[in-house]
């Protein structure tokens, strides 16, 4: 009989677990009911849903059947985001499973945190990799191909109960650059305040060695993003904001060094843009709407650079997806020409 295999099941959708992984080999989302053999589908249920209500492992073992549910949980809330499980028979098998570990994205704030590592050796302080960030910052080491576009139209539309699906190549600090599948869910916004934005939690699995980064890079490029790195001019950098909270999303190419961006801690007293120019960056992007097609605006508006620096920026309106757009900031860095 063959040896049993981690089964990597996520459980955002409340009561409906579907397997994501087996192995370090990615699954589209199956029902987990349907991926297993009728004789496991009820011991292996109970098992997700027990871990799910306690928030801890659970073991059980009946008639020479084995059944090992672990979670993945997020550190602040405790909320399982994932369970690995695994189904056996006869003696007790000691194959490795992949690491996991559960996020969260505020979207509101653009912050994200990614709980422990949920691994037989490492740990995130150990890699070198920090478990809070930025939403763009976690997205700039993060190589998500030509599905930049969609997790960039899907984050601005935030439709609750929306399930996001990707692979990608994310750079970490040890040079040993990993492919991981990542799978969230967009949650309800909670209160009633505009904008209004939810939480995202997912769970990603690290499948492995990215062994030829450039490779997995350029097959996601395009003609039309080859055509927009060539009409940027040195010293430009442009910066793509959700168009309801001006969070930053993502920089589209190199990201300026001076200017703070990575932080978590940017509030509504330090966030990207200056709160007393969000108004007008939102007036300018609805002038662009409102004008002719392919038209520009510029405006003087602060950005965070140590203190609120002027810049002269001219503001984009981007489609991403059917009715989605993100604005785009374009300036150059040169940040005391701009303010004289």
């Amino acid at each position: 009989m063959a040896a049993p295999q981690w089964l990597l099941v996520e459980v955002l959708d409340d009561g409906h677990p579907f397997v994501v992984a087996v192995g370090e080999t990615p699954r589209k989302r199956v029902a987990l009911g349907s991926f297993l053999r009728s004789d496991d589908r009820s011991s292996a249920l109970s098992a997700v849903r027990e871990v799910c209500a306690k928030k801890r492992m659970v073991t059980l073992s009946s008639r020479g059947r084995s059944v090992v549910a672990e979670p993945i949980t997020e550190d602040v809330s405790g909320v399982v985001h994932g369970v690995w499980l695994r189904v056996g028979y006869g003696s007790s098998d000691t194959s490795r499973r992949p690491s996991a570990w559960a996020f969260t994205w505020d979207l509101a704030s653009g912050r994200g945190r990614r709980s422990a590592i949920v691994s037989d050796d490492q740990s995130w302080s150990s890699l070198g990799v920090e478990q809070s960030y930025s939403f763009a910052q976690g997205l700039n080491k993060l190589d998500l191909g030509s599905d930049t576009v969609g997790v960039l139209a899907d984050v601005i539309a935030g439709v609750p109960g929306r399930v996001l699906q990707v692979r990608g190549v994310e750079r970490r600090p040890d040079g040993d650059d990993r492919v991981l599948q990542i799978v969230a869910r967009f949650g309800r916004p909670e209160g009633t305040g505009a904008p209004c934005r939810g939480t995202v939690r997912g769970v990603s699995v690290d499948l492995g060695s990215a062994t030829d980064v450039s490779e997995r890079s350029s097959t996601g490029a395009s003609v039309a993003e080859a055509v927009a790195r060539s009409l940027r001019r040195p010293g430009e950098y442009r910066a793509v904001l959700d168009p309801a909270t001006l969070v930053l999303l993502h920089w589209d190419g190199d990201a300026p060094e001076r200017i703070q961006w990575q932080r978590t801690d940017l509030d509504a007293d330090g966030a990207f843009v200056h709160p007393d120019d969000v108004d007008m960056v939102r007036s300018a992007a609805r002038a662009v709407d409102e004008g002719p097609r392919g038209g520009v605006s510029s405006v003087r508006l602060r950005i965070r650079d140590g203190v609120y620096e002027e810049v002269l920026a001219t503001v984009h309106n981007v489609g991403l997806a059917d009715a989605v757009d993100a604005i785009l900031l374009v300036f150059h860095d040169h940040v005391a020409e701009y303010a004289r």
